[in-house]
């Protein structure tokens, strides 16, 4: 694994990205890693971890 590819986990997995129970308008808010989610959308990544609270 190259530094860059795990410095890339590190980051979803130690600062988790969070999504809210509440939904407003049937979308779920992100609590944490907004512009990093959408990023990674923008890039074509489909699955992610993320953590419920």
């Amino acid at each position: 694994m190259s530094d860059w590819e795990r410095e890339a986990l590190n980051s979803l997995l130690y600062d988790a990205v969070r999504v809210s129970n509440e939904a407003r308008d049937g979308v779920r808010a992100f609590i944490n890693g907004q512009h990093r989610v959408q990023a990674m959308l923008d890039a074509g990544v489909q699955w992610t971890l993320v953590q419920r609270y």
